[in-house]
């Protein structure tokens, strides 16, 4: 693997800019604790290992941040999935990882973690 393949990301599954980062900031700064960080400008990346089950939680919370359409559904899709089990992270993780369940399954999650209108996409 040439250097330039390790530093890019296997999959992504969530991706979150600007001040929705901010409902998730607390998880991502107890996670610079426990893994190596590279600084780059105002970017912070934080190496997570592909197999570390704190990588999928992170990256299902910022898929349902992106979904989310108000403050509340911010909060209420974080905190469903920063409090929920491993064997729900791996759970839904393999869903949205399955090409043909993938946008289903975030919206399921979505539903789950009590968002008010389910009528939304499936893009994510």
């Amino acid at each position: 693997m040439d250097p330039q393949q390790k530093r890019k990301p296997a999959f992504t599954i969530g991706r979150a800019v600007g001040s929705r980062v901010l409902t998730i900031r607390h998880a991502l700064e107890k996670l610079t604790e426990e893994f190596p960080t590279n600084k780059r400008g105002r970017t912070l990346r934080i190496m997570l290992d592909h197999d570390d089950e704190a990588a999928y939680r992170i990256g299902l919370a910022t898929a349902l941040l992106a979904r989310a359409k108000n403050p509340r559904e911010m909060e209420q899709g974080v905190r469903y999935i920063l409090s929920a089990t491993p064997e729900e992270v791996w759970f839904w993780t393999s869903k949205w990882l399955n090409e043909d369940l993938g946008g289903r399954a975030i919206q399921a999650l979505a539903i789950m973690s009590g968002y008010s209108d389910s009528s939304g996409g499936t893009d994510c």
